[in-house]
């Protein structure tokens, strides 16, 4: 008889619960193999990944533009005076009014594009601000009168103050070991800005005059405006604003425009504080409570002290050179290089024209004013060279300290020669002193205030350079006293410098307390992923 097929239960469950539990170790596999292909990074190890290319100078090209457009505006201004007052019959307390217009506007426009940029994002704050530029820049050649045209130079003043954001922009897009290269070169936006002034005027001034010549200094702004649809929201300030997803993909975008490749299943996770700063989180203070706050409060100050000191003695030293020129020979030959002084103004660029204009008043030495640059070109090369290797905050006390040595000398009786040296070294110094404080200046500060501090530190500047005509035009004090005031102010500027915290690596690339924005209370992780094609 046959075996007879019995139903065994216990067979059964057993059997079916071995089944469950290899389907559970499946799953469970599977939620492993995909967790582990996820690569958690944070903003700044992202763009180490992502590098230096294209992106990068492309971006340069474009944020130059906007960054000459303060020297186009200081350099524009040197011409207007001159011509408007011939054309309309100007009186001096006019002609100086037209100067004191664009400084009216820079002033509030340091602090207000810098809160902009942090609450609205640094694309927003770029487009706005180059619109107003471009836009106040062309109705100035169209304007009836003088007052029209303080009006539109105001407007023009406020949006120029908005250089800071394509420059921190900038700052934010760079991996740390082409930082300071790139960032100094962007200083060379400013002399490239006083050459396209002094090439424009030399084509168009005698035979079309200032009209054409004050239109045509906006064309670079319009150029950034048609390069906008291009241009990328700063992934630092998008993961600041929790909006991860969209860091991602630029990060992607620009690593495929680069040619380097960023793993396709990226989660940007947050970093970890550094031991000199503790952050609240973004939003749970005020700008200016946390900028004068525990964590920034000694930053915040000696920079601020020494963006005044910077502005006051640049906008304020070189006049008073040529003055001392002026006392030497009233017509002069260095190098064939005829220089006629004729008083002094309240900014170093806005002598130039009157320095170097002939005595016959009817055309200007257009040739000078292009050598004039050489200095800080100089400058700029120096510190490039020595910015890496000596930090931050020793480059900046080395060459204030020179600068200040170099002003405090020319308060003495000085041949011809030795004067020009000194003035042209003053200079190069100070260019590369203040170049590095620009370049300081993002990096002292996290991402969620640092266009707010760059802006305050900005309106320090101007603020210095508003002070500085009471200082250089006061018929209280002799020359060689006025260059002793720069000297120590300089001096001052090197002690505030010395006091700056130590230089100090950014894992998140953007400031010595980037890291703990996305960190420190609530303990909120922040990570997001988003699986998304190097194509992009």
């Amino acid at each position: 008889m046959p075996p007879t097929d019995v139903f065994d239960a216990s067979a059964d469950d057993g059997a079916a619960t071995a089944s469950t539990s290899a389907t559970d170790t499946a799953i469970e596999e599977d939620i492993d193999n995909e967790a582990n292909s996820w690569v958690d990074l944070n903003i700044h190890e992202a763009l180490q990944m992502v590098g230096y290319g294209k992106f990068q100078q492309r971006l340069l090209l474009v944020s130059g533009l906007m960054f000459m457009a303060d020297a186009v505006e200081v350099m524009l201004l040197s011409f207007l005076q001159v011509l408007v007052k011939d054309e309309w019959q100007l009186t001096s307390t006019q002609q100086a009014g037209i100067t004191a217009a664009v400084f009216a506007g820079e002033l509030p426009g340091a602090l207000f594009w810098g809160f902009f940029a942090d609450r609205f994002g640094r694309r927003m704050g770029f487009l706005l601000s180059a619109l107003c530029i471009a836009i106040f820049g062309i109705l100035s050649a169209f304007v009836p009168d003088v007052s029209w045209l303080m009006v539109c130079r105001a407007m023009v003043g406020f949006g120029v103050s908005g250089a800071l954001v394509p420059f921190d922009l900038m700052a934010e897009f760079l991996p740390d070991n082409e930082r300071a290269r790139v960032l100094l070169l962007f200083q060379l936006y400013w002399t490239v800005g006083i050459a396209f002034v002094a090439v424009v005027a030399w084509v168009v001034i005698e035979s079309w005059g200032w009209r054409w010549l004050t239109g045509l200094c906006a064309t670079p702004l319009v150029l950034v405006l048609l390069s906008f649809p291009w241009m990328p929201e700063s992934p630092k300030w998008l993961v600041d604003q929790r909006r991860y997803d969209e860091a991602i993909h630029v990060l992607h975008a620009t690593a495929h425009l680069n040619g380097t490749t960023l793993p396709s299943a990226l989660r940007i996770k947050p970093s970890e504080p550094t031991k000199y700063h503790k952050l609240p989180r973004r939003g749970s203070r005020g700008v200016l409570t946390e900028l004068c706050g525990p964590a920034l409060r000694r930053v915040s100050a000696m920079l601020f002290l020494i963006w005044f000191g910077f502005g006051l003695s640049y906008y304020g030293y070189v006049p008073q050179v040529h003055i001392l020129m002026l006392d030497l020979y009233d017509d002069c030959t260095a190098s064939g290089i005829t220089l006629i002084c004729r008083g002094s103004e309240n900014s170093i660029i806005l002598l130039f024209p009157r320095i170097f204009q002939p005595q016959d008043g009817n055309a200007f030495n257009y040739t000078c004013i292009f050598l004039a640059a050489l200095a800080e070109v100089l400058g700029v090369f120096l510190t490039m060279a020595i910015v890496d290797k000596m930090g931050r905050r020793q480059t900046q006390i080395a060459l204030y300290f020179l600068c200040a040595l170099a002003v405090m000398l020319s308060a003495f009786e000085l041949n011809l020669i030795v004067l020009t040296m000194l003035a042209m070294a003053a200079r190069a110094f100070i260019m590369g002193a203040s170049s590095t404080t620009w370049l300081a200046t993002p990096e002292a500060f996290p991402t969620h205030v640092r266009t707010s501090g760059h802006g305050i530190a900005s309106a320090m500047c101007r603020m210095g350079g508003f002070i500085t005509p009471f200082i250089a035009d006061s018929e209280s004090m002799s020359v060689a006293a006025v260059c002793a005031v720069y000297g120590t102010c300089l001096l001052l500027t090197t002690a505030a410098s010395a006091l700056l915290p130590p230089d100090t690596i950014d894992p998140d690339g953007g400031g010595a307390c980037e890291l703990v924005a996305l960190t420190s209370s609530g303990g909120e992780s922040g990570v997001s992923s988003a699986s998304t094609s190097s194509d992009d």
